[in-house]
């Protein structure tokens, strides 16, 4: 995929105003080549650590369940050796009951 393929991806529809928003309205795309100063691993192989974080009095189910939205759009689109993971799902965490989050940080 290109940067401008890259942008062009719909993300959601404003429900403010109707109009579309693509990655390319909120985040800048670019293919650089360096060397990295620090590198993620998830399940012992290099990998691309992409955090998102809620906005103060916004919605934590809702956040999520636009990820999830948005990873269901992107995911076919991907190359079949690359794969996306949740490593922290905050909003599926907040759904369980208490104790079983309780169980979940101890054990």
């Amino acid at each position: 995929m290109t940067e401008e393929q890259i942008k062009k991806i719909l993300m959601d529809v404003s429900p403010n105003t109707g109009q579309p928003v693509y990655i390319g309205d909120f985040a800048n795309v670019e293919r650089r080549y360096q060397d990295p100063d620090a590198v993620a691993r998830f399940d012992g192989e290099a990998s691309v650590l992409l955090s998102v974080e809620l906005q103060k009095g916004r919605n934590i189910v809702d956040l999520g369940e636009q990820i999830s939205a948005a990873l269901a759009q992107v995911r076919p689109l991907l190359p079949p050796d690359l794969k996306l993971d949740l490593i922290a799902d905050q909003p599926s965490a907040r759904d369980q009951p208490y104790t079983q989050r309780y169980r979940t940080i101890t054990n």
